[in-house]
């Protein structure tokens, strides 16, 4: 029989068994905790990286749509300065011609946010980083394309005016000169048009791809403190 004493010993060696036990599940609990999450901090690079990559592309496009609507905005207004008043022909107008029917498009760059999306956007613990990611994408983008769209629509009708004034449509160094100037200048619609084309470019386009620009470039530096921090 076991004496008091051995009991005790026992008894002591078990609780000790047992927390070793105990300690050794929660080390290797706290073990895999750290590895998950040392994973989930990865893959949240991973994604904002992407994320920042396809943005840089997105910048480009509308860097590129900014400066092409700053020459635009000019060669407009020099056509309409020749439509509303008293001047002669001159072959530079033929230049401004065939670039009023020009327009802008705008390729998102979405692979990045949808797989973002796939993962959940709540893999971005930065509250202000994930809520500025989904605005620009959700909202910012989406109104720059309508409006574009918009301004497609317009100068489509405008286009609808040429085969009364012009032989054909190009946009090569081809010289594009009206069949007749004066009834060119006479035809008011043609006038309402190039002048709603030039006010949308100055008024609202011009405001709505800057404010883009800023939005894209404001996400970026985001990103990039982000990960400084990391």
């Amino acid at each position: 029989m076991l004496g008091k004493g051995n009991i005790s010993q026992y008894l002591l060696y078990a609780i000790g068994e047992i927390a070793l036990v105990v300690i050794g599940i929660l080390i290797a609990l706290q073990i895999n905790n750290w590895n998950e999450e040392r994973k989930a901090k990865r893959l949240e690079i991973e994604l904002v990286e992407e994320v920042s990559t396809g943005l840089k592309s997105d910048l480009a496009d509308v860097e590129l749509n900014l400066n092409t609507l700053e020459r635009r905005i000019v060669n407009q207004s020099k056509l309409i300065d020749w439509l509303e008043n008293d001047q002669p022909f001159h072959d530079s107008l033929s230049f401004y011609l065939k670039n009023m029917y020009s327009y802008s498009f705008f390729s998102v760059n979405e692979g990045p946010y949808e797989t973002l999306k796939q993962y959940g956007m709540r893999r971005i613990k930065n509250d202000s980083l994930r809520n500025q990611i989904a605005n620009l994408y959700d909202i910012v983008y989406p109104v720059y394309i309508d409006i574009l769209g918009v301004y497609i629509e317009d100068a489509n009708k405008l286009k609808s005016f040429s085969p009364r004034h012009f032989e054909e449509m190009t946009f090569s160094n081809k010289v594009m000169k009206p069949l007749n100037a004066e009834k060119l200048k006479a035809d008011n619609e043609y006038t309402y048009y190039v002048k709603t084309l030039r006010n949308t470019n100055q008024s609202y386009l011009k405001y709505r791809t800057q404010q883009t620009k800023d939005e894209i470039e404001k996400t970026i530096r985001m990103i990039e403190n982000q990960l400084a921090e990391r």
